[in-house]
C-alpha cells in the first residue's frame, strides 16, 4: 500500500472511529484533548502512536501540551513513533497535523459523530491527498 492509500484509509479510519461525542477527553475541569487518558481515550494521533511514544509524552509532561509537530521530531528518541501500519507517515507531519485538527475541531462533531462540517473537512483532506496536496 502506497503512502496516498495510507493516507485516506487513516483518515476514514478515524472519521469512523469516533462515534458520539467521545473524542475530547476531560482534563481536570477542561475538555481538553490529550493523547492518552490513561483509559485508552486518545486523540486521533494518540490512536496511532506506539506505547513508546505515548509514555514518552506523559514523561515530559506534554500530554495535552504537545503539538503534533513538536511530538514527531522531539519523540523520534525513542525509536518508532507509530505503529507499524502506520509508520510510513511518520515523517507526513503537516497530514498528521490536519488529522489531529480533523479531531480537536468541536465544529466537526456532533452527538452522532461526524457532523456536516467535518464530513466536508474529510472530504477535503482526501481531495488534497488524491491531488498530492496533502
Amino acid at each position: 500500500m502506497g503512502i496516498k492509500e495510507l493516507k485516506i484509509e487513516l483518515i476514514k479510519e478515524t472519521a469512523a472511529f469516533y462515534k458520539s461525542d467521545t473524542r475530547s477527553i476531560q482534563v481536570g475541569s477542561l475538555q481538553a484533548c490529550v493523547y492518552d487518558d490513561g483509559n485508552d481515550h486518545r486523540c486521533a494521533v494518540g490512536r496511532i502512536l506506539t506505547e513508546a511514544a505515548l509514555l514518552w509524552v506523559k514523561h515530559k509532561g506534554m500530554n495535552a501540551e504537545c503539538g503534533v509537530d513538536t511530538l514527531m521530531i522531539e519523540a523520534r528518541e525513542v525509536g518508532g513513533i507509530l505503529l507499524e501500519k502506520w509508520m510510513p507517515l511518520q515523517d507526513e507531519i503537516p497530514f498528521l497535523m490536519r488529522l489531529q485538527k480533523l479531531h480537536d475541531k468541536k465544529l466537526n462533531w456532533d452527538e452522532k459523530g461526524l457532523s456536516p462540517e467535518g464530513t466536508r473537512y474529510v472530504e477535503k483532506m482526501i481531495r488534497d491527498v488524491n491531488e498530492q496536496i496533502l
